[in-house]
């Protein structure tokens, strides 16, 4: 079965030309974007008599992204992350150096992101400026975010703009949507899987309508991807724990809907109401390895549903031009989270009886906004300030299986919930002043300067003793924490395509409540002293064109982090056991080295890749131990774009990583995951003008490799799909 699907995923090589992929300009939600360097004034703009700049006229190569890059980031375009297929946030993500998707697999089944070895924590994800953030723990699952609707996904890579918020210590991601252009138009897709088997797996469909007039656009938008789950790769030996084929619990179900009116009363000013709710339900599938049961572990067993996982957002963002000199932008937010966990006692998950069985949700809001103006003080100088306020709200309540009283089954009724916890009520408000200046000092030399003051109150802090009998409420005292932050960048444009750039940002990050407070279902401790971590970061980087059909790019980068915040293991117990806890580890360091090239070697095929270097080590305080998880000191990425007729595009890659250290199966340790390569292959067909057509593999040698210890990740899987634009 598996060399008649390759073959026919091969021979129905279906697909459109990147032309009729590629996105416009005027595609991207300009009001949603984070802040850049724009290119400096021209000479007779500063009214200041300076040399002519090389020029050097660069043609058009791969993948360039419409608007400008953060500075030392990037900018992924939905060309690219369609060319790849990457209907995920996590793994679009991955088409830029120095940024890495880990699985965190484990009982919760999520998607983590690390930006030059900066984790979800310490990166803030923004849809269209405005910042996801879920309230107790900020544990985003990136694979629930679908790319169907995006324009555009910007990084920053350590250094982000005061101006965007608080809290982005080592970069931020912000997923931009696309808004409409023309009178009428829009684009339906559909994607289906089947395994190496042969298995139908699962489907994506999406689509988009809009309109633009003269004063305003509207647009709807929705995506829908359910996926039944996914097969091992046959190298997999099945056990007691996971038999071979198809991936138990891994099954899971996302949709989306976008919605964005706005009013455009002149050239310059825009007014926009932009609403998206984001429904999903997901398994967890349970470690594979004898090590994560007893004997070999006190933790036990984990069979963990979801059975939804929810986000809401409705915003207000308007851009005003006071004058040619001046501007004032707003946003305005409301954010909803809502999630249940349900906890079973058996593997089956028909029962739930015990101490580890129980059922959880969380219903959080953010309301908040932000104020932004900028004035050009003089010809050659831009200041620009900001205030930002975020109101977040926790409730809480939980159901349990066991006697309040002893802890134990006796007494209670299996599926019947034994007790309910009272509800659980935190609040916090979250404030920053920022100040930026870009001043044009020298020709085509850009330096920026920016300062923010951010402070955190925690107004009301609780929690819930529902493991160690009697069970009771817990009141944590309230608490203050406030930093400065400073950065500054220098860019130097030394001709119209290519520069240099150096910058240096000191941030710092609040511990979420989820740090401070949370006893992970009895498997920690609180910590309410845990202090805020700060990191300062340093980049030198360089872009340009070597020819004129390749651009090439590259930086190294280092970053110190102090009082850094990491989990410690094996902590002693009264009773003889042991626990973890959230701790201001020790001092934290960071040095990488990221390279990217795009090729466009010939009009009919384009190479390119690009590959990063990265250490992370920690100078642990007393008592503390542990390893820096997630992230491989070796990753690399190349593709080929081959055009054979003027509709059909051949598009493979290889994506490789080197080895990264997991907590091991047993939670009581560490280990390191093997390395791998996975190939990957594409084709399309543009069959009319609108209509393609295409086909591909994923993971196409079966390759059986693991993240997470305990974890394996799919093998082979096949996919046919098609889209009509309009």
């Amino acid at each position: 079965m598996d060399t008649k699907i390759a073959t026919f995923a091969l021979a129905g090589a279906l697909a459109a030309p990147q032309a009729a992929l590629a996105q416009d300009a005027g595609a991207v939600y300009n009001l949603g974007e984070i802040h850049v360097t724009a290119p400096g004034e021209t000479p007779d703009d500063r009214g200041v008599p300076v040399a002519t700049p090389t020029t050097r006229a660069a043609a058009k190569v791969p993948f360039q992204s419409a608007t400008p890059a953060p500075i030392g980031g990037d900018t992924i375009s939905a060309e690219k992350f369609e060319t790849f297929e990457k209907a995920t946030l996590d793994k679009a993500v991955e088409l830029t150096p120095g940024v890495i998707a880990y699985d965190m697999a484990g009982s919760r089944n999520e998607q983590n992101i690390y930006v030059h070895g900066f984790d979800r924590w310490q990166v803030p994800i923004l849809l269209d400026g405005v910042r996801i953030y879920l309230p107790v723990d900020n544990r985003l699952d990136f694979g629930r975010f679908l790319t169907s609707n995006l324009a555009e996904v910007q990084i920053s890579k350590g250094y982000a703009s005061v101006l965007d918020g608080p809290g982005a210590m080592g970069g931020e991601i912000n997923l931009v949507t696309r808004k409409p252009t023309k009178a009428v138009e829009g684009e339906i897709g559909t994607d289906f899987d089947f395994s190496r088997s042969g298995w139908y797996t699962g489907s994506r469909s999406y689509a988009r309508v809009g309109t633009k007039q003269d004063l305003y656009y509207l647009q709807a938008a929705g995506a829908f991807n359910n996926s039944r789950g996914w097969e091992l790769p046959d190298a997999y030996a099945g056990n007691v724990h996971q038999g071979e084929g198809l991936r138990g619990n891994s099954a899971a179900k996302d949709r989306d809907i976008n919605l964005k009116a706005g009013y455009t009363p002149n050239a310059t000013d825009e007014y926009s109401i932009n609403y998206l709710r984001q429904e999903g339900q997901k398994g967890a599938p349970y470690n594979v390895s004898p090590y994560g049961y007893s004997p070999y572990t006190s933790m036990a067993p984990k069979y963990w549903t979801w059975p939804y996982w929810d986000v809401q957002s409705l915003a207000a963002l308007t851009h005003t031009q006071i004058d040619p000199t001046a501007y004032v932008n707003t946003k305005i937010f409301w954010n909803r989270f809502d999630n249940a966990l349900r906890q079973y006692s058996d593997a089956a998950q028909t029962t739930q009886s015990d101490g580890n069985a129980g059922n959880s949700s969380y219903h959080d809001w953010s309301l908040g906004g932000s104020v932004e103006a900028g004035k050009d003080i003089l010809p050659w100088d831009t200041l620009k300030a900001a205030l930002h306020y975020r109101r977040d709200t926790h409730n809480e309540q939980s159901f349990g299986f066991t006697n309040p009283k002893t802890g134990k089954p006796a007494g209670c009724v299996a599926n019947t919930p034994c007790y309910a916890s009272p509800v659980i009520n935190e609040y916090e408000d979250t404030y920053s002043v920022a100040l930026e200046n870009t001043a044009h000092v020298w020709d085509h030399v850009d330096l920026v300067q920016g300062f923010s003051y951010e402070w955190r109150n925690t107004l009301k802090a609780q929690g819930f003793n529902g493991s160690n009998a009697p069970y009771g409420m817990i009141y944590y005292p309230n608490s203050y924490a406030a930093a400065p932050n400073g950065q500054v960048a220098a860019i130097w444009r030394y001709n119209d395509t290519d520069k240099v750039y150096l910058s240096f940002s000191d941030r710092t990050r609040f511990p979420t409540l989820f740090e401070r407070y949370s006893t992970k279902f009895g498997y920690a401790i609180a910590n309410a002293s845990l202090q805020p971590e700060r990191a300062a970061n340093v980049q030198l980087g360089w872009e340009g064109y070597v020819a004129q059909r390749l651009k090439v790019e590259a930086d190294v980068y280092g970053s110190d982090v102090q009082d850094m915040i990491g989990t410690v293991q094996n902590i002693p117990l009264p009773n003889g056991k042991t626990t973890t806890q959230s701790q201001n580890i020790g001092h934290g360091h960071i040095l990488g080295a990221d390279l990217k090239a795009d090729w466009a070697a010939t009009d009919d095929l384009a190479l390119g890749g690009h590959a990063s270097l990265i250490h992370r080590w920690v100078n642990y305080s007393k008592g503390a131990t542990g390893q820096l998880t997630g992230v491989p000191g070796v990753a690399a990425f190349f593709y080929a774009q081959w055009r054979p007729l003027a509709n059909v595009t051949l598009t493979p890659d290889v994506q490789i990583a080197g080895q990264r250290w997991s907590s091991n199966a047993a939670g009581n340790g560490y280990v390191q995951t093997g390395a791998y390569a996975l190939v990957n292959f594409k084709a399309e067909w543009q069959a009319y003008e609108g209509l393609t057509f295409t086909a591909g593999a994923r993971n196409l040698t079966d390759r059986l490799y693991v993240l997470s210890d305990g974890y394996p990740e799919p093998g082979r899987t096949f996919y046919l799909g098609a889209r009509y634009t309009f």
